[in-house]
């Protein structure tokens, strides 16, 4: 094997993300392991129950025979002609006479872990990982067509606590929080025209706006008396918006003419559209913003000096039949299979800028309500279409604008018309069929139980560390595998929220507050008592400063000082962790797979960790950490050869049977593959696209998060077999599990799309076929 310095371009080789990559691209976490949003849990939130089993003893594995290891290779066929591969260039993937069986553990039943007296926040990241995905909602209230006076006589308060509804002569008021109509008042006003069909709350507030093409009028919620009015020019208002400050109203006439105004009606002034007709529009949560579709995007700012400026978003792109709809941080434009995104950034320094994206979609969103479970960005519900087995269904579900994660969908029996939801999204409020139905659901059940990484590092902050310990052995007492990740995954994530925390705390110097100040001591404290949990942590934490000294850039772009301290600190996370490896029969996982990687940076020889590999594979089989160290090292940038990342990839991924084996080839080649900078025509020609199709299907049939690496994966089954081969591809994923939600990908270019287009387009044909 050649030994030589890594040479890696900038751009495409991030390494100081490989020692976590591997797990967090499985687990699939929507939110960055560096920013720490323990307030978003909502405490009182309801959960599904979890069915769990008693205890049981360990059962005794049995012993490898490494004499039989040959019977498991196999000389494969593709295109008539026989594929020499070269032999695996680590020993251990020879070492075991039976492969794992590993399918068993996707229904494993999860063991009770009563004896541990866990506190509520690790219930609730077991419940997080292990309950099943909601497939349905609980009804609150539903109103008959014959009890409200159409499409826009109703309202949902912001804290979805309140359902406001026009009812004849009447305004109707329910209680969501307990789900009872609370009684109505008679309609205050003069209406002598029709009776209004329009009513919105006032931000925040208790007073609401009741409408008609003749006039708006607002009503104080306390005294059900009319305190401000504003007439109209008698064009049939479409759409009516307050923002959350009670300051600005926005509202769009049937003949797409457009008007703002303050919330005290004091004046309603038309917007100068330059004679384009709005189609749709939305204004921003602040009050700042109404953005608008004319045949493509285009955005009205609302500057405090009451001037109005307009930006034209159309970038070359128009759609045909777009949804607008405002949140917070981002907007919409629903368009089909296209929605585009406006997000707002703002930098270190304070300064805001928005920047204008579209997404791929084939869960086909046409409806939307914005949400919050992060202060300052907004997520949306959504309502779309997707393509199964049985046909077209139309779906409900949570859309990331900005980095495509999506929540598992709940089945509707029909489109609704019109679609609310509260500033948390725990209540939307759905018109079906003429029938107003207000909901409770759970949100954001994603594939990847995004908020594990927040329950973690809620942990970490507000509990003693003994609690992490009790719940890092309740885990370890599972062996389900789902979406979340593996038992041993989900350790590995639990330890390294302590080690991400402890790193920020660090850095933050003299600005802690007194309660970051007091978990930074509580962790080192926790360290200096010696347990193997705090010096596995502290190694994952070292090699984390290892890499920040280092850089990512080519071995010419990095100091003195920069090598001098990655190699410093790799040798005192060497130093910690072999300590816990060696003195413990089953070390933690964080351990042995950062000590892989630690040696593997210090030694650059892979015989060096034979050994280690092999126990991290035997005590885990669940975890890919290692093998992903292991298979990045054998790029050719660093010391691979020709064919030695395709046979490792191989002989790891045959250590198992099943659909799990399908599954490790198609992460380890489609986590590694991008980065080959030289890929031969013989290496190419023993890349089995059949398995990584399968292993692809498997991982939306088990639903697991659809991920860069999966999303590669189809892209080299596409560049090898062509592009009918997706097709192919894309029907095993509908039988499977439905059409996939999104396409999520960091590095798009142009030779994506072909991939993008196969989902869209089959389901536009059943579309097309269904009339």
């Amino acid at each position: 094997m050649r030994q030589r310095q890594p040479q890696r371009p900038t751009a495409n080789l991030k390494r100081s993300h490989l020692a976590f990559v591997a797990v967090l691209m499985l687990v699939g976490l929507a939110i960055g392991c560096d920013r720490v949003i323990h307030h978003s849990i909502s405490r009182e939130a309801s959960v599904t129950p979890v069915e769990w089993i008693d205890p049981v003893a360990d059962s005794v594995a049995e012993s490898p025979d490494a004499n039989n290891a040959s019977a498991r290779y196999q000389w494969p066929l593709k295109e008539g002609n026989y594929v020499v591969s070269k032999p695996a260039p680590m020993g251990y993937l020879n070492e075991f006479s039976k492969p794992f069986s590993m399918d068993e553990r996707f229904e494993a039943s999860l063991v009770k872990c009563s004896d541990l007296n866990l506190n509520a926040t690790a219930k609730a990241f077991l419940t997080e990982a292990y309950a099943p995905p909601p497939t349905e909602m609980q009804l609150l209230v539903e109103v008959a067509k014959t009890d409200f006076n159409g499409a826009g006589a109703f309202d949902l308060s912001t804290d979805g606590e309140r359902l406001i509804v026009l009812n004849g002569d009447e305004v109707v008021l329910y209680n969501l929080s307990d789900a009872k109509r609370v009684g109505s008042f008679s309609l205050p006003g003069d209406w002598p025209n029709a009776a209004p069909d329009l009513i919105r709350f006032c931000g925040e507030s208790n007073d609401f706006l009741i409408g008609s093409n003749q006039k708006l009028c607002r009503v104080s919620g306390r005294t059900g008396a009319v305190v401000a009015q504003a007439d109209l020019h008698g064009d049939p208002i479409e759409q009516c918006e307050t923002d959350s400050n009670d300051r600005v109203v926005a509202l769009l006439t049937s003949s797409g003419n457009l008007f703002y105004g303050d919330l005290q009606l004091k004046k309603i002034t038309p917007i100068d559209t330059g004679e384009r007709f709005v189609k749709s529009m939305g204004l921003a949560k602040d009050g700042s913003q109404i953005v608008v579709d004319v045949g493509g995007p285009f955005v009205f700012n609302l500057e405090e000096e009451g001037e109005v400026t307009s930006k034209d978003l159309f970038h070359g792109y128009s759609g045909k039949q777009q949804t607008v709809v405002a949140g917070d941080s981002s907007h919409l434009w629903l368009d089909g299979h296209h929605p585009k995104v406006l997000h707002r950034n703002v930098d270190s320094e304070g300064e805001a800028t928005q920047k204008f994206s579209i997404a791929h979609c084939y869960w086909k969103p046409s409806l939307a309500a914005p949400f919050s479970v992060v202060e300052g960005y907004n997520s949306f519900v959504a309502v779309g279409r997707r393509l199964t087995r049985q046909g077209l269904q139309w779906i409900l579900f949570d859309l990331g604008p900005v980095n495509h994660a999506y929540s598992y969908p709940i089945v509707l029996a029909e489109k609704p018309m019109r679609l609310l939801c509260s500033d948390d999204g725990e209540v939307v409020v759905l018109l079906q069929n003429d029938r107003i139905k207000a909901y409770r659901r759970q949100v954001w059940k994603t594939p990847g139980r995004w908020r594990l990484s927040d329950l973690g590092y809620q942990l970490v902050n507000e509990s003693p560390m003994r609690e992490l310990e009790k719940l890092h052995e309740a885990i370890g007492r599972q062996t389900r595998i789902n979406g979340a990740g593996s038992p041993s995954e989900l350790q590995y994530l639990l330890l390294t929220r302590v080690s991400y925390r402890w790193l920020y705390l660090e850095k933050q110097g003299d600005q802690l507050s007194d309660k970051e100040r007091q978990v930074l001591e509580k962790i080192k404290q926790w360290h200096q008592q010696g347990g193997a949990l705090a010096k596995s942590a502290n190694g994952f934490r070292l090699r984390r400063l290892a890499w920040e000294a280092r850089g990512t850039g080519t071995v010419d772009t990095v100091s003195a000082q920069g090598f001098e301290t990655f190699y410093e600190k790799n040798q005192q996370a060497e130093e910690e962790l072999a300590e816990v490896v060696e003195q413990m029969d089953k070390p933690p996982i964080l351990a042995l797979s950062t000590l892989v990687a630690v040696r593997l940076d210090l030694e650059h020889e892979l015989h060096s960790i034979n050994e280690l590999a092999k126990r991290t594979v035997e005590l885990y089989p669940d975890h890919l950490g290692a093998a992903g160290e292991i298979a990045f090292k054998l790029l050719p940038q660093w010391f691979g050869e020709e064919g030695d990342l395709i046979s490792f990839a191989t002989a790891h991924a045959n250590l198992y049977q099943g659909q799990y084996s399908d599954m490790v080839y198609t992460r380890l080649m489609g986590d590694s593959l991008p980065h080959h900078m030289n890929l031969t025509a013989r290496e190419r020609h023993t890349i089995d696209t059949d398995r990584l199709s399968r292993g692809v299907v498997s991982i939306a049939e088990h639903e697991f998060p659809m991920m860069d690496a999966h999303w590669h994966a189809l892209d080299i089954v596409r560049g090898i077999d062509g592009v009918p081969a997706l097709e192919g591809t894309f029907r095993r994923l509908i039988e499977s599990s439905g059409t996939i939600p999104l396409m999520r990908l960091e590095r798009k270019s142009w030779f994506f799309n072909d991939l993008m287009d196969f989902p869209k387009k089959m389901v536009d044909a059943a579309e097309l076929e269904e009339g």
